[in-house]
């Protein structure tokens, strides 16, 4: 299921100039609550807990905001589905990200999305296996399909390991 979700948001990247707020302003009165996603000085912010709805308010900012250059990140993680959209977004409109502070989980997936990557002093970048919601168990289709971002966006394969599921197949608490 995850695969055929990330498959319908995530059709062949659109070219920045074909993006509108068409695609996104229909779901702005119906979102989910998330990160807090804001601009200041033409850097994109997103800072706290990546929600399922997040991609809207990041593609509606990111519209609105055509001079946006850079995307800061903090935040611990969040949906991956989400942050795989978010990333997909980013990398096909090129921004730079820099993260700042905690980077955890889906927040590095939308980190590795960008087209230069940087972190700020003192900053973790924190990865483990993307677990289905459910069983809260590694799912390996949803690791191949990051794996497969990831290596488009010319991520370090050593990243892709805490993909990984451990060989019990469960999520450490």
């Amino acid at each position: 299921m995850i695969a055929a979700l990330v498959f319908m948001a995530l059709r062949p990247a659109q070219a920045a100039d074909k993006i509108s707020i068409g695609d996104f302003a229909q779901y702005q009165h119906v979102l989910r609550p998330g990160a807090a996603i804001t601009v200041k000085n033409n850097t994109i912010m997103i800072n706290g807990v990546i929600g399922p709805d997040d991609f809207y308010r990041f593609g509606n900012l990111a519209v609105a905001n055509p001079k946006a250059q850079t995307i800061a990140l903090t935040s611990l993680g969040g949906n991956a589905i989400a942050a795989l959209k978010i990333g997909v977004l980013i990398h096909a409109l090129q921004y730079a990200t820099v993260a700042d502070g905690i980077c955890g989980s889906a927040c590095v997936i939308i980190w590795a999305g960008g087209t230069s990557r940087t972190l700020r002093k003192n900053t973790s970048l924190l990865m483990h296996c993307i677990y289905h919601k459910d069983t809260k168990k590694c799912d390996p289709k949803a690791a191949e399909i990051v794996a497969k971002y990831f290596g488009e966006w010319d991520m370090p394969t050593a990243s892709l390991n805490s993909l990984k599921a451990p060989a019990d197949g469960r999520v450490p608490l």
